[in-house]
């Protein structure tokens, strides 16, 4: 058999035979990568760079300033969001398409963004599901009652 026919047999992108690799000595276990080295190294001066940062900083250092913006302050992941709920139904609940019609006008005015007005959306859906759910439970337990109430006046 050829080399070519061995690779072949082997599969593509296989070159090495099973058991075997390109460098069998390998990574030695226990070898520490770069970025634990470089903590380890690090962890005993922490204080001291930290303070040369904020040093720099203090001195107009646009990208130690950064540093310190980003590690302090993060940005927020998620923001309040403020807009007019329609009124309240007498029985509590809120018309759905009256609470859409308020998210769309929240976003066509810039109070709220699209992303923000899609998932307050997704929260009024789950509750109006979870309401729903609620009174169909309601509903099959009042019926079972009527059914039981009639079955004891047939008997």
């Amino acid at each position: 058999m050829s080399s070519k026919e061995q690779k072949n047999a082997r599969g593509r992108g296989r070159p090495f035979q099973p058991g075997q690799s390109g460098n069998p000595a390998g990574r030695p276990k226990g070898s520490k990568n770069l970025t634990k080295l470089l903590l380890e190294r690090l962890d005993d001066r922490a204080d001291e760079l930290i303070d040369a940062i904020i040093d720099r900083a203090l001195k107009g250092d646009g990208a130690a300033t950064k540093i310190i913006a980003e590690r302090a302050m993060p940005a927020q992941k998620g923001m309040l969001v403020d807009f007019e709920l329609p009124e309240r139904r007498p029985d509590g609940s809120m018309d759905p398409v009256k609470v859409q019609e308020s998210l769309l006008e929240a976003v066509a005015s810039g109070k709220i963004t699209p992303a923000d007005a899609a998932n307050v959306s997704i929260i009024f859906d789950r509750m109006m599901t979870a309401k729903n759910e609620l009174l169909f439970e309601q509903k099959v337990l009042a019926t079972e009652q009527e059914v039981m109430r009639i079955a004891k006046m047939v008997k």
